[in-house]
């Protein structure tokens, strides 16, 4: 009875031990790793139409990001961002660039005071003056991140010339505030703001070939009053390869 606790932690011992070891793959070349890179292309809609109905092109992605490459350097389409990210297969990671930015969201509202204590001698003034009214107050903040975010969980497969991705590459931007309500009185006028944000965001999964670019999909970019431009598209692309740590 007394060496069950020893096997016990010898057990638990060893299994930190596998824990600890790096990841091998089946394949017995050792650990690797997933390099994911997304692109973010905006070109006009009628640019991205043609590209799509285009045979060869929509056959095969690595044509068709070559074909988008060709635009780029013709200046009909622009990158606009790029994503790197490391990751080992089977695990999830994330990379952020963005900045805070705070704004409050719940206000106390406005009030007349029904005694007021006036100066020098403290004497209590009873009754309602507007000229002391308080303009609403804010009681409730939240915090908005801004930037660029990628997130990823790679899956290096059997026979390793493929990898099963999970994706979620983002970009929010402040684009303007608006006026929710007005108060005024004689020292000026304090506005309630409420911001607008726009937000490009994919969420999906899917199978790649090591090496090789792959079409995400197609979203719409802001115009400069921060709308949705239907006139433009972003077409966002994934590229994953295999490489092993050194």
């Amino acid at each position: 009875m007394k060496t069950k606790p020893l096997v016990i932690l010898a057990f638990v011992f060893g299994l930190s031990m596998l824990a600890a070891e790096p990841q091998v793959h089946q394949s017995g070349q050792g650990p690797r790793h997933v390099r994911v890179m997304v692109e973010m292309i905006a070109m006009p809609l009628a640019t991205h139409s043609a590209l799509l109905d285009d045979e060869k092109a929509s056959e095969s992605d690595v044509v068709l990001r070559s074909e988008v490459s060709r635009l780029i350097q013709t200046r009909q389409a622009k990158l606009v961002d790029t994503h790197i990210l490391i990751a080992r297969s089977g695990e999830k990671s994330t990379s952020e660039s963005r900045r805070e930015f705070i704004f409050p969201t719940e206000y106390e509202p406005s009030e007349v005071p029904k005694v007021v204590l006036t100066q020098p001698n403290g004497s209590r003034v009873e009754g309602h003056d507007r000229s002391l009214a308080t303009g609403p107050t804010p009681t409730a903040f939240v915090c908005r991140h801004l930037g660029s975010t990628l997130e990823i969980e790679p899956k290096i497969t059997t026979d390793t010339n493929y990898i099963d991705l999970k994706l979620t590459p983002a970009n929010i931007v402040h684009t303007k505030n608006a006026i929710f309500a007005t108060w005024k009185d004689q020292h000026g006028t304090a506005d309630i703001m409420m911001p607008y944000f726009y937000v490009l965001r994919l969420t999906t999964g899917l199978t790649v070939r090591n090496g090789n670019p792959a079409l995400l999909g197609s979203l719409s970019p802001k115009n400069q009053q921060g709308e949705v431009d239907y006139s433009r598209k972003i077409m966002v692309f994934v590229k994953a390869n295999i490489i092993n740590p050194r």
